[in-house]
């Protein structure tokens, strides 16, 4: 999932660099898509969320939905706790 604001995605190279890694290292193959060239296409103006997913076939499927942030200290009920995993107990990749 890329933040997109003011329809410029941020950080774009290093979301495109994750997905290729972790599609090649779980499909045995490189993407072919262009992600970034996708990822573009879809932002829109204004501020959005724009999720990628690759199929195992290569295919990607793209959804855009806007996106207003609440500050943390607005979400009633929230609490919010910082756990970092050394490299052993990392996950490699994201699945859906």
């Amino acid at each position: 999932t890329v933040l997109v604001l003011d329809g410029r995605p941020r950080r774009l190279a290093e979301h495109v660099r994750r997905l290729r890694v972790s599609f090649a290292e779980c499909y045995g193959r490189p993407l072919g898509a262009d992600v970034a060239a996708v990822v573009t296409a879809h932002a829109g103006p204004g501020t959005a969320r724009v999720r990628v997913d690759a199929a195992p076939d290569g295919r990607l499927t793209v959804t855009a939905t806007p996106f207003d942030p609440v500050p943390l200290p607005e979400q009633p009920g929230v609490d919010l706790a910082v756990h970092r995993l050394g490299p052993a107990g990392a996950p490699r990749h994201k699945f859906a």
